[in-house]
């Protein structure tokens, strides 16, 4: 079953607040996979990345594995949170000087640790 079916189901079949934060954590890694993909080839994160693939392969499942899912951010949001100064800016010596490194972590890490918090409260 496709991730846009599971979508379009009432919110009802999901009573469980963990179920939704699952939901909105996987539209999240969906919605903004580019971004937070290439952020993370930068920092060099092969966890993260690993993260990332196991995100991707619990979507469109009509019963979302929470703990899986909660694990896999909880991984991502590590890795942005331990980024020194100098780690940021040897990532954004790499990268174009379009993009805004600092203001990438600080996005994605806000955003990850908000959907991690909804994960964790039941």
């Amino acid at each position: 079953m496709s991730d846009t079916t599971t979508r379009s189901l009432p919110a009802a079949i999901y009573h469980d607040s963990r179920q939704m934060a699952a939901l909105a954590a996987l539209d999240f890694v969906e919605d903004q996979l580019y971004g937070l993909w290439s952020l993370l080839e930068l920092i060099a994160s092969r966890p993260a990345l690993c993260a990332i693939d196991d995100l991707i392969g619990l979507q469109g499942h009509l019963e979302p594995d929470i703990e899986r899912i909660a694990t896999a951010i909880t991984a991502i949001q590590t890795v942005l949170q331990e980024l020194s100064f100098a780690d940021l800016h040897r990532i954004e010596s790499l990268s174009s000087p379009v993009h805004d490194i600092d203001a990438s972590v600080r996005w994605f890490g806000a955003r990850l640790q908000d959907l991690g918090t909804r994960l964790s409260a039941g």
